[in-house]
């Protein structure tokens, strides 16, 4: 610092010098033809050197000195000093000021000052950051009847309607001022359970459950992290707490609700809305507890089941004067319903069936295959084309179609009773299971000579398997129905090749390639993004949404090359979502050896993380398979597949809907 000061000490001098040897003359701005003052005498060492004639100096305006400089240059030397003076204090302050700021002092990133030292003009900061590129649009919510009817304003119960409803909306709603608040007593004391029936809205109403040790509520709440991500820590704590509940309602319709909300301090909200009127037999179940139905932060542990029962046939009279809605009853009101959306997922109901010989033929033959006295039917709309006992058969040979169902042993599944609806056949699931690569190409019953079948199995080089080359269904258009063995959309997650190996005959990469013959592509991850570790399991989910959207995006990008450069039709896509899983009654069980992740809380978290992946690609088709699947996770004959219950007849009836087969 003090160099620097003697630097501008030495550097005023000179100019103090400077000004004193200027002649005014200089800087005159009279006329040339005016008389020059003579220049004051000055001695040979002071003398300034010669000025250089310069030829553009009077070329261009602003380098002519304004008049003002001529004044003070005729003032005093002792004023020029001390304007020198003042001209060097303000050099040094900026030097100083310079220095401070070249310090090497640590950025606060966070710092609205630091944040304005890079931003001139006082912009905003949103003016310099890219846009978000991802769009993040939200379902319509379902109208909802009567979501503003009050009980003031009737006379006597609303009877339920054969129509949809918004979830969101219904566990929106608060009954207490429509309802007798009644305590139920639980089987469980660690649980207090309210039952608030509305008296007016036929159907609906809502349990609240309470666990009363707060001490055990607080510790579960308070002590852990429970998600490496902070949004689905909070989540977890706010919105779903540390307890995990299965309703199941059995009576006039099988339901069970996915509605649960957690209000606070260890007080549950399961909502409900019964479509059919009538008595019914409640079973509530703890499942989980201290988090472990949703827990993704602990690796080691397997998520024991509590089980323990808080209701047992538990009995619930539903406004038993209302009509009640039978398969018959909506199936002659297909006249007058809508056609269901063929990509939002279908809302619907298990309607018990009617009594032994009033049944109808779709009841009868559901009724010997499974068992159960239930029959699936879409809420609000209609289906037209569910392949039973031939129906729509004709639409199969109308153009040659392959449909490319990639997934695991869920979708396998599906393509087991897929297959029997095609060929026409109402056999029992378990007499056409099949373990290997599958895949078959269907035609038009009504067309096919005596004695031949209407389908042709091929194989995996799609060469048709046992036929003669005469055969009379070559010729023929139809389905080609093919299921591909995939766990974490391999296809489509896999950069090895769908990135990196590129066929240039074809100009593509060699997944497309693969996947250029087909028309329509089912996708499924099924379960086992919460399988063990060795399975490739333990996605929280930020992992799996983001699996979910990376897959989508490749899909996306291959389906605008085939359109823009193939000059092809894009797939049709069908998201196949995410079945509910079998509820165990302990750890001893072989998922504990694997330390599984399968809880139907977090599968219901994957099924809505999923759903709001796929909103964003609005042609996609999306299914409802878990709130379809989540009735009868306790009747799966062998702990994790639905193969001999309704469910599994609800979800092929809701995906040949949305494949349209029939092109209308």
């Amino acid at each position: 610092m003090a160099r620097l000061f003697s630097a501008v000490v030495r550097a005023h001098q000179s100019l103090a010098r400077a000004a004193a040897s200027v002649s005014p003359s200089s800087y005159s701005p009279l006329p040339a033809h005016s008389p020059p003052h003579s220049p004051p005498p000055q001695s040979p060492s002071s003398s300034p050197p010669p000025q250089k004639h310069n030829p553009t100096a009077h070329h261009y305006n602003w380098h002519d000195p304004p008049q003002h400089y001529l004044l003070v240059s005729r003032m005093k030397l002792p004023i020029v000093r001390i304007l020198m003076v003042v001209l060097a204090a303000a050099v040094l302050l900026s030097f100083g000021s310079l220095h401070k700021k070249q310090l090497p002092l640590p950025l606060d990133r966070s710092s609205p000052a630091s944040a304005t030292s890079l931003r001139p003009h006082s912009a905003p900061l949103s003016s310099y950051e890219l846009p978000s590129f991802k769009s993040f649009p939200v379902e319509e919510p379902v109208r909802d009847s009567t979501s503003k009817l009050k009980s003031s304003d009737l006379i006597q119960p609303i009877c339920p309607k054969w129509e949809p409803f918004d979830k969101q909306i219904q566990m929106s709603k608060d009954f207490a001022g429509d309802c007798d608040m009644r305590q139920v007593e639980s089987q469980d004391r660690n649980f207090k359970v309210t039952l608030c029936a509305s008296r007016t809205l036929c159907g609906q109403g809502y349990f609240l459950v309470e666990r009363v040790d707060k001490k055990t509520c607080d510790a579960a709440i308070s002590s852990k992290v429970y998600s490496p991500n902070t949004a689905a820590n909070d989540y977890f704590k706010n919105h779903l707490g540390p307890d995990a509940f299965h309703l199941i309602f059995d009576g006039p319709e099988r339901a069970a609700p996915t509605m649960w909300h957690h209000l606070g301090n260890c007080v549950y909200k399961l909502p409900y809305r019964l479509v059919n009127t009538g008595h019914y037999s409640l079973h509530l179940v703890h499942t989980y507890e201290k988090f472990a139905a949703v827990d993704e932060a602990n690796h080691v542990n397997y998520p024991t089941p509590v089980f323990s029962p808080l209701l047992n046939n538990f009995e619930l009279s539903v406004c038993p004067h209302c009509v009640k809605f039978t398969s018959a009853s909506v199936w002659k009101m297909h006249q007058d319903l809508p056609l269901c959306s063929r990509t939002a997922p279908q809302q619907g109901v298990f309607l018990r069936m009617a009594e032994e010989g009033q049944r109808t033929r779709r009841e009868k033959y559901k009724f010997e295959n499974y068992g159960h006295p239930y029959i699936w039917e879409p809420l609000g709309c209609r289906f037209d084309q569910l392949f039973e006992l031939g129906d729509n058969s004709t639409c199969i040979s109308q153009r040659d179609y392959t449909v490319a169902m990639q997934g695991d042993s869920h979708t396998r599944v599906l393509w087991f009773l897929t297959d029997l609806r095609l060929k026409g056949s109402k056999e029992p699931l378990e007499k056409n299971l099949k373990h290997h690569y599958i895949r078959s190409k269907y035609y038009d019953l009504n067309a096919m000579e005596p004695n031949v079948t209407n389908y042709i199995d091929l194989n995996e080089d799609g060469v048709y398997l046992g036929v003669e080359e005469d055969d009379s269904r070559l010729p023929m258009s139809g389905v080609d129905l093919e299921y591909c063995s995939r766990t974490h959309m391999n296809d489509w997650i896999e950069s090895s090749k769908y990135v990196m190996q590129w066929d240039e005959s074809t100009s593509e990469t060699v997944g497309e390639r693969e996947q250029d013959k087909n028309d329509a592509i089912v996708l499924s991850v099924g379960q086992w993004p919460a399988s063990g570790i060795w399975a490739g399991g333990h996605y929280t989910l930020e992992h799996y949404e983001d699996m979910v959207e990376y897959g989508m995006h490749r899909l996306e990008l291959s389906n605008h090359r085939r359109v823009s450069m193939k000059e092809k039709k894009p797939w049709d896509v069908i998201w196949f979502g995410v079945p509910g899983f079998m509820q165990y009654t302990d750890g001893a069980n072989h998922y504990a050896d694997w330390l599984d992740w399968r809880t139907n809380y977090r599968l219901k978290l994957y099924s809505d993380l999923a759903n709001r992946v796929m909103l964003r690609y609005p042609h996609v088709k999306r299914m409802n398979t878990f709130d379809i699947s989540f009735p009868w996770t306790q009747e799966c004959p062998d702990g994790a597949h639905y193969l001999t219950t309704p469910a599994l007849d609800a979800m092929v009836d809701e995906f040949l809907h949305k494949l349209n087969l029939c092109n209308v």
